[in-house]
C-alpha cells in the first residue's frame, strides 16, 4: 500500500474512533439525564437495527460495536478500489 493511502486509512480510522468515541459520550450523557433510555426510543431503534442487519446480511441481533466495525471494514474496502 502506498505510503500516501496508508496514511489516508490511518486518518479515517482515527476520525471514525473519535466519532465513536463522541456517540458513547453523548449516549452516556443522555443516559444520565434521563435516567435510562426510554423504552419508546428503544423500541423505535429496534425495528431499524434489525433492518439494517438483514440489508448487510448480518444476524439480527448483530450488537451496535460489532456492526460499527463491520461498516468500517466495509468502507475502508470500498474507498481502496
Amino acid at each position: 500500500m502506498p505510503l500516501r493511502a496508508a496514511f489516508r486509512k490511518r486518518a479515517a480510522i482515527t476520525r471514525i474512533r473519535a466519532r465513536a468515541r463522541a456517540i458513547d459520550v453523548a449516549a452516556a450523557e443522555l443516559d444520565r439525564l434521563l435516567g435510562a433510555r426510554p423504552a419508546r426510543l428503544a423500541n423505535s431503534h429496534n425495528p431499524l437495527h434489525a433492518a439494517v442487519a438483514a440489508t448487510y446480511g448480518w444476524p439480527a441481533d448483530t450488537a451496535t460495536k460489532d456492526a460499527l466495525e463491520r461498516l468500517l471494514a466495509l468502507n475502508l474496502e470500498r474507498s481502496a478500489c
